[in-house]
């Protein structure tokens, strides 16, 4: 189950006003900020979210979303001892990849909008803390990446045996330029279970109209007989330097699949055609984006100042990128029903589900998209 999503930062709506009634789960309403003590600000809040409970409208989008603050999109973890790590892998983001647009190279950091997103708790605990969902570009956008980094593949290999000089990594910059990239991203949810309701509907809310769907047999949901879901699509204007940039979006959903095939039993077969289909194509368009030529045999001395660092950061290396997603273990799903998980995680009623909250706010703080 996919959706085309939107190039720009998911945010909290405080839509209060007229929010519909919808089947689903409760869920409290927007924590206080400020710079109150934990137990205070959790007891201000805690008052409040009985005091005031809403419905949430939106499982999916979040575009209605009254639950909790927006918290990063994030993937790896911002620690003092992998300042060097995170320094240096910025460093081959820039010049060894050029995956950064020129713009930006010497500034750019892990908090850039380019490689940023917005969203409420519970997507992040999905995303970021059980990796039940990933982001990825649109299929189409995936499959003109991959063709352009094979034919500049091509170009330095071709080189490289011709004049026995690697002519390096064409700039990103070309990349957009010329792959013709519609900019669509797409949310895929690795594993529906933990989204489906009881057989009740799920709302979705957009442009203050409202449309429900359904799980059907297949894992699938459904806007009633059988039509897929639709696209969501960018509804307002983005600036241009604030672009989120698909490569980078691609590094983090391609950690999320490896992750998922190594699940055993295989898990793979349980998802529609077109998400295994982006799936793969994701893997590819990494291995294509990390490719590293075939050089002349090398001098021994040479050999030796090739090697990697001792503190082991190379791009080349998935399983370094994998560990710094350290995702926890999925939720029981429970006895009662595949949608008890989901709502003991939205329920912020209790001062327990607000601990938890606090807890997952301040993890949330603390890590960063890379």
């Amino acid at each position: 189950m996919s959706h085309l999503l939107p190039s720009a930062p998911f945010v909290t709506e405080k839509r209060w006003a007229n929010l519909p009634k919808i089947p689903g789960f409760t869920v409290g309403l927007q924590q206080p900020a400020g710079s109150l003590s934990v137990q205070s600000e959790r007891s201000r809040s805690s008052s409040y979210a009985h005091a005031h409970p809403r419905e949430e409208g939106c499982l999916i989008t979040g575009d209605v979303d009254l639950s909790n603050e927006a918290a990063h999109f994030v993937s790896a973890i911002r620690a003092p001892e992998r300042a060097h790590q995170l320094e240096k892998i910025i460093t081959i983001f820039e010049y060894e990849l050029k995956i950064i647009p020129k713009a930006i190279i010497g500034v750019f950091t892990l908090e850039h909008r380019i490689n940023m997103a917005w969203f409420s708790i519970l997507l992040h605990r999905h995303h970021d803390k059980w990796a039940t969902i990933a982001i990825s570009p649109s299929l189409q956008d995936l499959q003109r990446l991959e063709n352009w980094y094979q034919t500049d593949n091509n170009h330095r290999q071709t080189a490289i045996e011709r004049t026995n000089k690697d002519p390096g990594r064409d700039s990103v910059n070309s990349c957009f330029a010329s792959s013709g990239l519609d900019g669509e991203f797409e949310l895929v949810v690795l594993h529906p279970a933990y989204f489906l309701m009881d057989q009740k509907p799920l709302s979705v809310l957009l442009s203050g109209s409202r449309k429900d769907y359904y799980s059907h047999s297949d894992g699938q949901l459904r806007d009633q007989l059988g039509n897929t879901l639709p696209p969501f699509t960018l509804r307002r204007p983005r600036d241009a330097d604030e672009d989120l940039n698909p490569i980078l979006m691609n590094f983090a959903a391609a950690i999320r699949f490896r992750r998922f095939a190594r699940i055993q039993p295989p898990l793979a077969q349980n998802l529609s055609p077109h998400v295994q289909q982006i799936m793969d194509t994701s893997l590819r368009l990494h291995s294509a984006i990390v490719w590293t030529p075939t050089m002349p045999q090398a001098k021994p001395e040479e050999q030796e100042l090739e090697q990697d660092d001792d503190d082991g950061v190379s791009l080349r290396n998935t399983e370094y990128f994998d560990r710094i997603f350290d995702f926890q273990p999925l939720p029981s799903l429970g006895v009662a029903g595949d949608a008890s998980a989901v709502r003991s995680m939205a329920s912020m009623d209790t001062d327990d589900d607000q601990d938890e909250t606090m807890e997952d706010e301040d993890w949330a703080r603390e890590r960063w998209v890379i």
